[in-house]
């Protein structure tokens, strides 16, 4: 298990890797803005994300859990990773991130060899945001497509503002050994991801807001679960 600890206000962040009885294996320090992102136990490798010199870049390191070793290092599209996430895949022999490209609105999504850097795999058809991959570690990826929307709209009663915004689409599951898209469902809604805030309230009193869109694999990948703050829904998945 991989603990990540930053004090408030914002100091050193220290990583900490635990035994599964409690015990500590290694720890260190990181100097600066850095975030553990995702880890594979299978490969012995934590994914850290550091903002580099420029705003628009972050820099991916895959360290050692148990001796923080610098396996692998990417600079990465800031916007990308943060829209897209990255996480292991395959039992970590892939990383797998959102992707810029020129020219498009939004980032899909790529998979690299965690040891070589090597580009493996990549799915072009779709458009990620926050939140928008998710993996088990194993063969499946789920993703939501989304559809970007420009909406003209006034601000005040002098300026015009152009707001583009992104809905969930469809969600789809993608086999990344195969580069089969295996399962696909749902349809474009403006209301898909608005539900009922059921935090701490009785439900007369909920109110209906804009969620985020979440769609989760189970630690096995045999069951997916979809939603947002105000309902989830379960799916077990047949292959």
């Amino acid at each position: 298990m991989v603990v990540f600890h930053r004090p408030i206000p914002f100091g050193e962040a220290e990583v900490r890797i635990i035994a599964p009885d409690c015990s500590g294996i290694d720890s260190w320090k990181m100097d600066g803005p850095s975030d553990v992102i995702d880890a594979s136990p299978e490969r012995n490798l934590v994914a850290i994300e550091t903002r580099s010199d420029n705003p628009h870049h972050s820099d991916i390191e895959l360290r050692a859990a148990r001796n923080h070793e610098v396996k692998q290092r990417w600079t990465c599209d800031f916007w990308s990773i943060f829209r897209g996430g990255l996480l292991f895949a395959q039992q970590g022999t892939l990383a797998c991130s959102a992707n810029s490209r020129p020219g498009k609105q939004g980032p899909d999504v790529a998979c690299w060899d965690s040891q070589t850097g090597a580009k493996t795999a990549e799915m072009e058809k779709v458009t990620v945001d926050w939140h928008g991959i998710e993996s088990a570690g194993g063969d499946l990826l789920a993703l939501t497509d989304y559809k970007y929307v420009s909406h003209q709209g006034k601000v005040w009663k002098f300026f015009d503002m152009n707001n583009d915004y992104s809905v969930p689409q469809r969600r789809l599951i993608w086999n990344i050994r195969t580069g089969e898209e295996i399962a696909s469902w749902g349809r474009f809604s403006m209301d898909a991801h608005r539900q009922k805030e059921l935090w701490g309230k009785e439900a007369k009193d909920a109110q209906t807001i804009r969620t985020m869109f979440v769609l989760s694999l189970s630690p096995t990948g045999k069951y997916l679960a979809e939603g947002g703050s105000g309902s989830v829904s379960l799916y077990a998945l047949e292959r």
